[in-house]
């Protein structure tokens, strides 16, 4: 579940913070290749409706490389 999006521009989050089903609290960095502008990303939040998030972990931390409903 995603609990916060800090957006770059209009079609871009800079940012995500997401709720694991683990009840992990994890923040990512999103690549400029993701294509889930932060007003969906906010519409999930509000609704809590669950995304699927794929990542790489590097030195800067965690990257999100895919955001899917």
């Amino acid at each position: 579940m995603i609990t916060n999006v800090q957006a770059r521009d209009i079609g871009h989050a800079e940012s995500i913070e997401l709720r694991a089903d683990s009840g992990e609290l994890l923040t990512l960095k999103v690549a400029d290749s993701v294509q889930f502008p932060p007003g969906h990303l906010r519409e999930h939040m509000l609704f809590a409706e669950p995304v699927t998030v794929s990542y790489v972990s590097g030195t800067d931390g965690l990257l999100a490389t895919a955001v899917t409903d």
